[in-house]
C-alpha cells in the first residue's frame, strides 16, 4: 500500500489565492453590507421611537420643537454619520418639515356593559393617540464599480396613546 505524500513542490499554494478571492467577494462583502443596511434600519427606528415617545408626552402647541428636538439629538449621538442615513425631507408633511405627525381620537366606543337599569351600552370615550410617519434614506457602504447600488429608503409608523391631554384654558 502506498502512502499518498505531499509534493514538495508545494503545488497546494497555488489554490490559496482564487480561496481567498472567492471567499472575500462571495462571503465576506456581502456579509458586510447586510449588516450595513441591518444597522442603518435599526437607527432609523431608534429616531422613529425617540420622536413618537416625544410626540407623546408634548402639547399640541410643542409639538414641531419635541420633533426637532429629538432629530437634532439624533444627529448628535454620530449614528446616523456612521450608518450614512439622513433624513428624507420631501414626502413628509405640507409645511417642509422632515416628520409627519398625526393627532387623532378615536372618539367614542360603546360599552360592552349594559347601562344602568339594564338599558342601552353607554359610549366611553377612548384616548387620544399620536402616529408618527418617519423616512430614512441609508447610503450605501460600499460603491463597486460595475454594480450600481442604490440607496436604501425605510418608512417607519409608529403610533402611541397621548400621555397627557392638553389642557382646556
Amino acid at each position: 500500500m502506498t502512502r499518498l505524500r505531499r509534493n514538495r513542490k508545494g503545488n497546494q499554494i497555488a489554490e490559496f489565492g482564487p480561496a481567498i478571492f472567492i471567499l472575500i467577494i462571495a462571503i465576506l462583502i456581502p456579509m458586510l453590507v447586510m449588516i450595513y443596511v441591518g444597522f442603518g434600519f435599526c437607527c432609523g427606528w431608534y429616531l422613529n421611537f425617540m420622536s413618537v415617545r416625544a410626540a407623546a408626552v408634548a402639547q399640541k402647541a410643542n409639538l414641531q420643537q419635541a420633533l426637532d428636538a429629538q432629530l437634532a439629538a439624533w444627529n448628535a449621538s454620530g449614528l446616523p454619520q456612521f450608518a450614512g442615513a439622513t433624513m428624507i425631507a420631501n414626502g413628509g408633511p405640507p409645511d417642509g418639515s422632515s416628520i409627519s405627525t398625526i393627532r387623532y381620537n378615536v372618539d367614542t366606543d360603546l360599552d360592552l356593559t349594559p347601562g344602568p337599569n339594564g338599558g342601552p351600552r353607554q359610549p366611553v370615550e377612548l384616548d387620544d393617540f399620536v402616529c408618527v410617519v418617519t423616512k430614512v434614506r441609508i447610503s450605501p457602504l460600499l460603491q463597486i464599480p460595475l454594480i450600481p447600488i442604490q440607496p436604501w429608503e425605510f418608512t417607519y409608523r409608529s403610533e402611541r396613546p397621548i400621555e397627557e391631554a392638553d389642557v382646556e384654558q
